[in-house]
């Protein structure tokens, strides 16, 4: 017999008392995300990091004409961090449209998978 994992709101030794629940009446979790914002666009701010600045750099990189010797000095790691950034940005985010015909809801039909199933 295989040994239970236990979850993760589990005690992992059933002689230890479960971890109390976090009890936030005054919803000072929700106060703080106003701050975090803050402190974000300040550090934004003083690096000079913005999607404009990031969409211009691979605008860069995409549209040089390169030879082979610049190519290679093309760092793999700056690729990565414009593409970190371009998705801490919300710049390469993909929109999927799941409306039917004229914004109308989508039809699904199930076909039998033999032929002696009814369609649905």
């Amino acid at each position: 017999a295989t040994a239970r994992r236990p979850s993760a709101l589990e005690p992992v030794d059933p002689l230890l008392p479960a971890p109390e629940p976090v009890h936030d009446p005054e919803g000072a979790a929700e106060q703080q995300v106003p701050e975090v914002d803050k402190e974000l666009a300040k550090l934004a701010e003083k690096t000079e990091i913005s999607a404009e600045r990031v969409i211009r750099e691979i605008s860069e990189i995409a549209f040089q004409k390169l030879n082979k010797n610049e190519l290679k000095k093309l760092s793999a790691n700056k690729l990565k961090a414009l593409e970190h950034l371009g998705k801490h940005f919300k710049l390469f985010t993909d929109v999927q449209e799941i409306t039917g015909k004229d914004g109308g809801p989508q039809v699904i039909v199930t076909l039998p998978a033999n032929g002696t199933e009814k369609a649905k």
